[in-house]
């Protein structure tokens, strides 16, 4: 009995301990891939739906429904569409309850592309992906990231008695879920400043699988929130650019961005960060 009221008293203490600390972690939104359409390859095209899922959780803001979950919510949502059954949520086509947003992808164009290079028995092969994705919630429907994916491999040459090798699709597929992911995630949490170090740096809530070591961005401050007079929508805010920085430093949730133009004492938390185009990239820093 005394062993008994000590195990009890113990596990009392250790409930008590670890319950307040799961109630602090934040819960993820959940978003389900619910179709990439397009190609001739059915395998192709299940693997490249599998990437841009995984592209997504490793990004660690959203929750990924599972497939055979999503797959009988499909089969409900088909079925109301068709008047056998009724919706267990109140203006949600199929019952899509426990849903915060859904994937929609179309691959419209994926092909390989080859090209002679005159007077040498060579060619230049290069594969091209053409995916149009759009993100919607899934409780209004309301669309709110849409976009057209264009990639493509380097070339690869192959030269007469040379030998040389072709084109593999599965970079470019995997290039296009990791960039399908940033632009989605991206749409509903922003790329932000949540510290300025004493060193100058700034952090950002993105890391691994979302910034690499010397990709550049640009800092803009968010100004006044701008709507249509006709509709009250929000249609996005005025922002000013601060200036450009590089990532020094990249951790599994977040990555230190280090100043190249503009004085890291203007930099504010809350402050939103986009890639640089190269058209406004600038020279590296020493350091």
């Amino acid at each position: 009995m005394k062993h008994t009221a000590i195990f009890s008293l113990i596990a009392v203490v250790v409930i008590s301990i670890v319950t307040p600390a799961a109630a602090q972690q934040p819960k993820k939104p959940v978003l389900a891939v619910v179709s990439i359409e397009g190609g001739n390859d059915a395998a192709e095209l299940k693997s490249f739906r599998e990437m841009v899922e995984s592209a997504i959780i490793a990004t660690n803001k959203f929750q990924n429904i599972e497939r055979g979950r999503l797959n009988k919510l499909l089969d409900e949502q088909n079925k109301a569409n068709s008047g056998l059954t009724k919706s267990r949520t109140t203006g949600q086509t199929g019952g899509f309850s426990g849903v915060d947003f859904l994937v929609y992808g179309s691959i419209t164009n994926f092909a390989q592309k080859e090209e002679t290079i005159p007077f040498l028995n060579c060619k230049t092969q290069k594969v091209v992906l053409s995916v149009d994705i759009r993100l919607t919630e899934a409780a209004t429907g309301v669309i709110r990231y849409s976009k057209r994916i264009d990639q493509q491999s380097k070339g690869n040459q192959q030269c007469e008695g040379l030998g040389g090798s072709s084109s593999d699709g599965s970079e470019v597929l995997r290039l296009a879920a990791d960039n399908i992911a940033a632009g989605l995630v991206q749409a509903i949490y922003p790329i932000t400043v949540i510290a300025v170090q004493s060193d100058g740096t700034i952090l950002v809530n993105y890391g691994d699988g979302t910034l690499a070591m010397g990709d550049q961005y640009v800092v803009y401050r968010k100004g006044q929130e701008i709507r249509d007079p006709s509709t009250g929508e929000v249609l996005g805010s005025s922002e000013t650019k601060i200036g450009q920085g590089e990532v020094v430093a990249v951790a599994p949730k977040f990555s230190t961005i280090a100043a190249l133009d503009y004085d890291p004492t203007t930099v504010q938390i809350g402050d939103i960060v986009r890639v640089a185009t190269e058209k406004v990239k600038r020279p590296k820093k020493k350091r």
